[in-house]
């Protein structure tokens, strides 16, 4: 059995199948520039068997046509085919609709898509239309910097090294 090239991407799309034995329909379930895997009940396929299938991607109404494909494995609902051969414009249109799947399907990018940029919400921030807002919180200083006085002079009065003068 072969190794695969590319991760396989999960997919829910219809597909059609015309070979040797005529036409049907299934399922595509997963999905990579080289391959998918075909859900379809009591296929009539074997390995070696070559194809031609129409896959709606969900980038465009029309569907691609791969020809050939060719079975490489079986199972009991479904089974895998490789596509022998794609014109570099169907590549280009199949590796774009496989990154883009890829993408949304890792965690990374599904944080990235669903996050916003970071900002801060205060109370004052979140209030109905018309509504004034809740009066400010008293404001505390900052601690005054290491070898500075709290006014922001500097601690010339001789006080221990790298405190700050109280």
């Amino acid at each position: 059995m072969s190794k695969r090239k590319n991760t396989r991407v999960e997919m829910n799309r219809p597909i059609e199948l015309h070979g040797p034995r005529g036409s049907s329909q299934g399922v595509v379930r997963d999905f990579s520039p080289g391959g998918c895997r075909i859900e379809q009940p009591e296929a009539k396929v074997h390995c070696g068997m070559r194809m031609t299938l129409r896959i709606s991607l969900p980038d465009r109404r029309e569907p691609i046509e791969i020809k050939p494909a060719v079975v490489t494995w079986t199972g009991k609902d479904s089974f895998g085919v490789e596509f022998l051969s794609l014109s570099q414009d169907l590549r280009a249109r199949v590796k774009i609709v496989y990154d883009l799947l890829l993408d949304a399907q890792s965690s990374a990018e599904s944080e990235r898509v669903i996050s916003l940029p970071s900002v801060s919400w205060t109370a004052r921030d979140v209030t109905a239309p018309g509504t004034p807002p809740p009066p400010a919180a008293p404001s505390r200083s900052a601690p005054a910097p290491i070898g500075t006085t709290a006014r922001g002079r500097a601690d010339t009065r001789g006080s221990s090294p790298g405190y700050p003068v109280q």
